[in-house]
């Protein structure tokens, strides 16, 4: 899969609305699988049956991912080649609707041979991602 490939998923109409999809293919064995989607709106999808997933997210949580989602990213570029076909790799798709209603994209992928290329914030966005989908 390339970052190309990863859906997207609409962000909520309100402003400041956003959807977060996070994609974990790879290793070896490819058990390393996992799609998980969230919105602003507070609805979780985790793809792989997973007991832990939540169905939504508190709006503590939201409030959390969304000041992370307004942060701009410094710019980095990720090689469009995977070089590493026994690496974890991770697709990162964000989409936010400005104070006017109209929507950006912003994307990531790494692995473990380019993350040094990705600024810490996109990281702590998809770690707090990710802390957030698994009910406690």
């Amino acid at each position: 899969m390339e970052l190309a490939a990863t859906p997207r998923v609409d962000a909520p109409a309100d402003p400041g609305g956003w959807s977060i999809v996070l994609i974990t293919r790879g290793g070896i064995g490819g058990g390393a699988a996992k799609d998980v989607t969230l919105t602003s709106a507070g609805p979780v999808t985790c793809s792989n049956p997973n007991p832990k997933c939540r169905a939504t997210l508190d709006p503590r949580a939201v409030a959390a991912l969304s000041r992370q989602v307004e942060l701009s990213w410094a710019a980095f570029t990720a090689p469009a080649a995977h070089l590493c076909s026994d690496c974890v790799r991770t697709f990162l798709l964000i989409t936010r609707r400005d104070q006017s209603g109209q929507s950006h994209i912003r994307a990531a992928s790494w692995d473990v041979t380019t993350k040094s290329r990705v600024p810490p914030d996109v990281f702590q966005l998809a770690a707090s991602a990710l802390a957030n989908v698994e009910a406690r």
